[in-house]
């Protein structure tokens, strides 16, 4: 568990060869769920294979992200 305060620059990436998961919780007042409901998608269940045809874009994360007003500090989209 790591505890990251608000308006604290911070990062995920998953540097091993498998699918990596991430969890987690905000309060809240952040920004953060509204993104999460509207870029992620629904699964049938935590053990269902993750519906990659129906995943958003680079462009449509970086768009979403803008709304809510967070940024990439990093683009891993770009070569």
């Amino acid at each position: 568990m790591v505890h990251v305060p608000g308006n604290v620059p911070r990062g995920f990436r998953n540097v091993g060869d498998t699918d990596g998961r991430l969890l987690a919780i905000y309060p809240p007042i952040d920004p953060q769920p509204r993104f999460f409901e509207e870029i992620g998608v629904p699964m049938e269940s935590s053990l269902s294979p993750m519906p990659v045809d129906q995943m958003p874009t680079p462009e449509g994360v970086v768009e979403v992200l803008a709304k809510y007003d967070m940024r990439l500090l990093e683009n891993p989209f770009e070569d």
